[in-house]
């Protein structure tokens, strides 16, 4: 992202969120579902902090992409339930 590529950022946030649902399966241990959180908050943080500090990096195909990954994410279980 401090490089400016928009393409390379997208797949990487896109690995860290694979990486996440890899690690936090349903009958997985709990520390290897803490990581899998652990791994999706960094994700969520990293992708705040470029769309904080690079607003511009992003084609609007790009967030779209983005959006469905996140919501995607765990086939939304992750979110069911969750409070603000």
């Amino acid at each position: 992202a401090e490089e400016g590529d928009g393409n390379r950022s997208v797949e990487n946030i896109k690995s860290l969120l694979a990486m996440s649902a890899h690690t936090f399966q349903p009958h997985a241990t709990l520390v290897e579902q803490l990581i899998g959180l652990a791994i999706f908050d960094t994700s969520v943080d990293t992708l705040g902090q470029i769309l904080r500090d690079q607003d511009k990096i992003f084609s609007d195909t790009q967030l779209r992409d983005l959006a469905h990954s996140l919501a995607a994410y765990r086939n939304g279980s992750a979110f069911v339930g969750a409070k603000p």
